[in-house]
């Protein structure tokens, strides 16, 4: 399911850079970008709620850009319906279409959608395990923000950054663009501020969605320039291509260092073997331009093909290697399952935790399961104290533990209380002792 929500997504961020951009060249850019990006190929192939959502969410703009406020308001409600964060979107819609017969329209379809189904289930949509109160209790820190942010348009537009940057410049520049740049800093302020609550949750997917838009935008100059048959003799071509060029040789020149380097060794060493092919690759261009042989589709060719080629290759032999280590420990826990005594209790991270209740119950929050951010108190303290007197407890019983990762602390309180372990791959079985 999530890939299907997946594909559509991909369709609509095409008809929605193309009504921004006016331009079928632009779309296709921003819809492969989309299809190549790493978080979204991630949440593409996860059973989790925030591709449905940003397919929703993506859903609801583009048929508020084309004047269809009724489908776009049952749209929204049915994203708010899958995450709450999807009301960060709000404004973005207010901003791109301010008229006050669409805006009513929008808010009293969503309210009434929203009120039919959560009404009723109020208790749980506030205060369940999942519940919007309790999911509320996590925090992140500013500086915690700004990194897990940093990383995530690190990791999916790094190589794009030449045409991020001309992409901001045409939303600034252009007139018409003005009410989508300024909705799409609110809905990044929004995410920023309100939704970052968890290191592993991908709030600003669908911000991250309108990123590869803007992306798409980025193309314009270069497809004026090349209307205009302006050659542009070195001044304008040779910046882009060059930027892109340095930015693909850091990152793989960045991956072949030894992991020891560290993130500054390795940025460093990569600084440097970049600016040498690009000092080589400088001259040998403006030579060719300035011989008139270089074709003016040629850099942005070689500034698309390159950083579409390198995500999409990141992104699926990602997928690869997951796909295998899920299989992997598909086969661990099924084996442990058929010797596990009746009551055991798993501890572990949220991916192996959801996976193992997926694999044995085929249903989520069994309560054999506890979560090691819930007892790191990264949900909060009544979610840390809660989980904490669980695990006590199963303690106190002599209850069979899974440790489902690496986990010191766990480990040395189980051996204090006189359990013995069995390792079995990536999970270590513990038992109460004689």
């Amino acid at each position: 399911m999530s890939c299907f929500f997946g594909s559509l997504s991909i369709v609509w961020i095409y008809g929605i850079t193309f009504f921004a951009s006016r331009s079928r060249f632009a779309a296709v850019i921003a819809a492969l970008l989309l299809a190549t990006h790493p978080i979204f190929v991630q949440n593409a192939l996860y059973a989790e709620v925030y591709g449905p959502q940003t397919c929703f969410v993506l859903l609801s703009l583009l048929l508020w850009l084309i004047d269809r406020p009724v489908p776009a308001a049952f749209s929204f409600a049915m994203s708010v319906l899958i995450t709450p964060s999807s009301l960060l979107a709000l404004p973005l819609l207010v901003i791109l279409r301010p008229q006050r017969r669409a805006l009513v329209t929008l808010g009293a379809i969503s309210a009434a959608v929203l009120s039919f189904f959560v009404l009723p289930r109020y208790a749980d949509y506030l205060f369940g395990d999942r519940g919007l109160l309790r999911a509320a209790e996590g925090r992140l820190g500013p500086g915690l923000r700004l990194l897990k942010e940093g990383h995530e348009v690190f990791l999916g537009f790094f190589l794009f950054l030449p045409l991020l940057l001309m992409g901001l410049r045409e939303l600034i520049r252009q007139r018409r663009l003005w009410a989508l740049g300024a909705g799409l800093l609110l809905l990044w302020l929004g995410g920023y501020m309100l939704g970052e609550r968890f290191m592993d949750v991908p709030v600003q997917l669908p911000f991250y969605a309108m990123l590869c838009c803007v992306v798409g935008l980025g193309c314009l100059p270069w497809l004026n320039e090349i209307r205009m048959r302006n050659h542009g003799r070195g001044r304008f071509w040779i910046l882009p291509i060059l930027a892109a060029v340095l930015i693909v040789a850091m990152k793989l020149t960045e991956e072949r260092l030894p992991r020891g380097a560290g993130v500054y060794g390795s940025v460093r060493g990569g600084l440097v073997l970049a600016v040498a092919a690009v000092a080589l690759l400088a001259s040998a261009g403006s030579l060719l331009l300035r011989a008139g042989r270089f074709s003016r589709i040629v850099p942005l060719v070689l500034a698309l093909l390159l950083p579409l080629g390198v995500n999409g290759l990141r992104a699926f032999s990602w997928a690869e290697a997951a796909g295998e280590r899920a299989l992997g420990y598909r086969d661990l826990v099924l084996k442990m399952s058929r010797t596990a005594g009746p009551d055991f209790l798993a501890v572990g991270g949220w991916g192996e935790g959801i996976l193992l209740e997926h694999y044995l119950y085929r249903r989520s929050y069994t309560g054999r399961w506890i979560n090691t951010q819930w007892l790191d108190g990264k949900w909060g303290e009544s979610w840390e104290m809660r989980s904490r007197k669980k695990l006590e407890e199963a303690v106190a019983a002599r209850r069979e533990i899974w440790l489902l990762g690496p986990d010191p602390a766990r480990l040395s309180g189980l051996q204090a209380a006189g359990y013995v372990f069995q390792p079995f791959g990536s999970i270590v079985r513990a038992r109460a002792g004689p």
